[in-house]
């Protein structure tokens, strides 16, 4: 039931010379209401990422295939010719150089001094550490007496 309202709203239910109210059904359609279809808006911005799921239980593993057969080994090939007899290096001498002591506890080390074919090697050595002082050896025997001088 629909009761009008008085307003004279020109739906044809109000009697606007009585001042009386109608009582009526009315049937509206809800399409009838719609005005035609906006333009599509914008893109809305890019949510958050979600959280990564749980990774996946891993599959069984494949069965092995089988294995080729070996191929037959080829013939050996002939022997190739003797090459020519390259020419003859440069000999290379060696000498020793200086020979220092250095400080005790140092490492030792050479040094090759001399030039390409010729070398030089000086060496340094470190001094040995101290030895503990040794014991008092035995009195020596006693000397020959000597000549008797000349009477001043």
């Amino acid at each position: 039931m629909f009761n009008c309202c008085s307003n004279n709203c020109g739906c044809g239910c109000c009697q606007s010379t009585t001042g009386l109210t109608s009582s009526f059904s009315i049937s509206l359609d809800p399409a009838s209401f719609r005005g035609p279809t906006g333009a599509t808006g914008a893109t809305g911005v890019t949510g958050a990422t979600g959280v990564t799921g749980a990774t996946g239980v891993t599959g069984a593993t494949g069965t092995t295939g089988a294995t080729g057969v070996t191929g037959v080994t080829g013939a050996t090939g002939a022997t190739g010719a003797t090459g020519a007899t390259g020419a003859t290096g440069v000999a290379e001498t060696l000498s020793v150089g200086t020979t220092t002591t250095g400080d005790e506890g140092t490492q030792a080390f050479v040094v090759d001094s001399g030039v390409f074919p010729n070398h030089v090697f000086d060496f340094t050595i470190p001094r040995g550490f101290k030895g503990e002082k040794g014991e008092a050896g035995a009195d020596g025997v006693d000397g020959v007496d000597g000549c008797t001088g000349e009477t001043g």
